[in-house]
């Protein structure tokens, strides 16, 4: 059995020839997993392993249990394992070394699932040539990414894997949890070549209910920023492409979170401008108050905004 640490998680969750089996129990598995894992949960308690006198008793025990995934490792024609556990431990060493005793060659994570997540959460990434993507509301910098993805470029689309786009009504499905979110980020940097470029957009340090890693954030602070410089009504057009298939309820739904924000004769509006679906005015209203949020915010993280950009970010009288 060789053990490794999460440093090297990357290389075998790519590699094709070897099987992921995760043997948490599914709560954990449903909060965060590997692409393609072999869900398999050894149900033998820590006494019952104990119990068995000898190892070619635990041996035909285990085997009952474990027929449906030797079955699945044969079909694929696996010989290779690497076995996830909550912190390692009796149960994971009991497993490998039953599959090592049918050839299948084993590897383990140093300390389980619980100190990948750690390791994770606290990992200083050092990205060289990072280049990120700012700009207001509606400036278009995921769109700007997608193009550069298209073109072969290394790319962090951070709204796409947090499925939202980090405003009010920035849900785009079912979130990931906080730790699936930052694991994936951190096995797709991971697959970077670091002597290339790679791009990303500034994003709030939450996106809905997941947020990003610290260690990722300060690669800002040395990253080159790509100013957008989008006129108004073309961010206010882009964000009506993007936010008019929602339903009128959930928009007003979304909106009382912030319509403390506004005055009453603005929540008025806001409100008749939703119920008629009238978007160019809703976003009209809403826009100036995102963009306020992103100055405190580029503010709060000490980025000066150009001159052109200030001038840019005003609207039209209504």
């Amino acid at each position: 059995m060789k053990s490794i640490s999460f440093q090297s998680l990357a290389q075998h969750t790519l590699d094709k020839q070897i099987a992921i089996v995760d043997m948490r129990h599914m709560r954990a598995q449903n909060k965060v997993s590997f692409a393609s894992t072999i869900p398999f949960v050894l149900t033998l308690t820590k006494q019952e392993i104990k119990r068995c006198a000898t190892s070619s008793i635990l041996h035909k025990v285990i085997d009952s249990h474990c027929h449906r995934l030797i079955k699945q490792l044969n079909r694929r024609g696996i010989k290779k394992v690497l076995l996830i556990s909550e912190c390692g431990g009796l149960r994971q060493k009991t497993l490998a070394t039953y599959l090592e005793s049918l050839s299948i060659e084993v590897t383990v994570i140093e300390g389980g699932m619980d100190s990948i997540l750690k390791e994770i959460r606290n990992y200083n990434y050092k990205i060289p040539h990072l280049k990120v993507f700012i700009g207001f509301t509606g400036a278009g910098k995921s769109a700007r990414l997608l193009e550069y993805e298209q073109l072969g470029e290394q790319v962090i689309c951070l709204h796409r894997m947090a499925m939202h786009r980090g405003s009010v009504f920035g849900e785009l499905g079912t979130q990931p949890t906080n730790e699936q979110f930052q694991l994936d980020l951190y096995l797709l940097v991971q697959q970077f070549d670091m002597n290339r470029p790679v791009f990303v957009e500034w994003e709030p340090d939450h996106l809905g209910a997941v947020s990003i890693p610290q260690g990722f954030r300060r690669c800002y602070s040395e990253a080159e920023l790509c100013w957008l410089d989008v006129p108004f009504e073309e961010r206010v057009d882009r964000l009506i492409t993007e936010y008019s298939y929602l339903p009128s309820e959930i928009l007003l739904e979304k909106f009382q979170s912030i319509a403390m924000r506004f005055s009453h004769a603005e929540q008025e509006r806001v409100t008749q401008s939703i119920m008629e679906r009238n978007f160019k005015l809703l976003l009209k209203i809403l826009v100036p108050y995102f963009d306020g949020a992103y100055r405190v915010m580029y503010d709060n993280s000490k980025v000066s905004i150009p001159a052109s950009i200030h001038a840019g970010i005003n609207p039209t009288p209504l």
